[in-house]
C-alpha cells in the first residue's frame, strides 16, 4: 500500500502517512517491537520508482516494505551489536547494492541477498553521524561525525578522494572542535553542504579547496537535520530546539524564512525533489509538512512516538492524487 510519507519511529514502528486524510497506519504489530534494538535509524527508497523502501534498525537488521503489495519483511541481518556498534545509516549505492554505516565508522556494501561485498568493509572513523550517497553518482558518498572530518569516498575502491581541512584556531588560539552532524550533495553545481553540532551551516567545493567556501552561524543549538529541496542551491535545516528554516546558499549564505509548528528537536527532513513540499519529524512526535515557498503549514499529524526518519514519496496526494496502484514490482529478494 503506497502512502504520501513514510516514517520510522524510535520504537521501531514503520508508519504510512496519508496527508489528504491526516491519517497514520502502523505496518507491524507494535507489541513485538523492542525499541532499544528495533529503533529505525535510517530509511531509503530501493529504486527510482519508489516501489520499495528499506528500513534500517539500530541492531543492523534491514526490513523491506513493498508499497504495491503492502508486504513488510526482513530482508537480511548484519549481526550488529546495537549496544557497542549501533547501525547509523542506509543508502542505495551503484549496481543496486545497499550501503550501511555503523556508528563505529564501519561501512559495508551488501548485495540484495545480504552478503557483504568485502570481508572488512571501509573504516570511516569512530563517532560517525552520517553517510550520504551522491544521487547523481551512487559510487561515491560523504561521511562525517564528532571529531571525524568530512570525507568524500569512492565506494567501489574503498578510498577517500577528498577530505575537509579543519578551520584555523579561534581568536583565543584554541583548536576548533570537529562536529559534522549531517551532510548533503547540493544539486547544482556539485557542492557539499554540511551542518554541525556547533550551530553552523557550511558549504564546500571539493574541486577548489578543503576548507568551507561559505559558512553561516544559525541560532545556538546543534543542527542535525538537513535536506535539499526543489529550489536550486537551497537547503532546509532543523536544529535540536525545534527550529526549521530554508537557507539560500547563493552569494552570501543566508536564511530565507523559518517554518512554524515544531516544538522538539528535528531529527530528519525530506523534501520533494520537484514540488514545493518539505516534511520533517522529531522528538515532539509530530510529522510536519510545509510549503517551502510560502512557509505555510499544510499538515501536522501526531504519531504517538518519537520519530527518527521520514521519506516523502514523489507521487503524493498533495501534488498529484493517485488514482490507482501500479502493477506490483519486486526488485529485492524477500524469501
Amino acid at each position: 500500500m503506497s502512502a504520501d510519507c513514510y516514517v520510522g519511529a524510535a520504537t521501531g514502528a514503520f508508519k504510512l502517512i496519508n496527508l489528504k486524510e491526516n491519517r497514520c497506519t502502523n505496518v507491524q504489530n507494535l507489541e513485538k517491537l523492542r525499541p532499544k534494538e528495533h529503533s529505525i535509524v535510517g530509511m531509503c527508497f530501493g529504486d527510482d520508482s519508489q516501489s520499495e523502501i528499506l528500513a534500517l534498525q539500530k541492531n543492523g537488521d534491514v526490513n523491506l516494505y513493498n508499497t504495491v503489495t503492502g508486504g513488510h519483511t526482513r530482508l537480511f541481518e548484519t549481526g550488529t551489536d546495537f549496544e557497542k556498534e549501533p547501525a547509523k545509516a542506509i543508502q542505495m549505492a551503484a549496481n543496486q547494492r545497499i550501503v550501511i554505516a555503523k556508528e563505529n565508522g564501519n561501512i559495508q556494501l551488501y548485495n540484495q541477498d545480504g552478503t557483504p561485498q568485502t570481508e572488512n568493509g571501509i573504516e570511516a572513523g569512530v563517532n560517525l553521524n552520517f553517510l550520504t550517497v551522491d544521487p547523481k553518482d551512487r559510487g561515491r558518498a560523504i561521511t562525517g561525525g564528532k571529531e571525524n572530518i568530512l570525507k568524500l569516498w569512492d565506494l567501489e575502491k574503498g578510498t577517500t578522494t577528498w577530505s575537509m581541512k579543519n578551520l584555523k584556531d579561534d581568536r583565543l588560539s584554541l583548536r576548533v572542535p570537529i562536529w559534522e552532524a549531517n551532510g548533503k550533495f547540493v544539486k547544482d553545481p556539485s557542492l557539499i553542504c554540511t551542518t554541525t553540532g556547533h550551530h553552523q551551516i557550511r558549504l564546500y567545493d571539493p574541486k577548489t579547496q578543503r576548507k568551507p567556501i561559505m559558512m553561516l552561524d544559525w541560532q545556538e543549538e546543534p543542527i542535525r537535520a538537513l535536506a535539499t529541496c526543489h529550489r536550486p542551491q537551497h537547503v532546509v535545516a532543523g536544529n535540536s530546539h525545534g527550529e526549521l528554516a530554508l537557507f539560500d546558499l547563493r552569494g552570501k549564505m543566508k536564511p530565507v524564512h523559518k517554518f512554524r509548528g515544531g516544538a522538539g528537536a528535528v531529527r530528519c527532513i525530506d523534501a520533494h525533489p520537484t514540488e514545493k513540499l518539505v516534511a520533517s519529524v522529531g522528538i515532539d512526535r509530530f510529522i510536519l509538512v510545509h510549503d517551502v515557498d510560502t512557509k505555510r503549514t499544510l499538515n501536522k499529524i501526531y504519531l504517538k512516538a518519537q520519530l527518527n526518519t521520514v521519506l516523502m514519496a514523489k507521487m503524493n496526494q498533495l501534488t498529484n492524487p493517485i488514482k490507482e496502484e501500479p502493477d506490483a514490482v519486486t526488485k529485492f529478494f524477500e524469501g
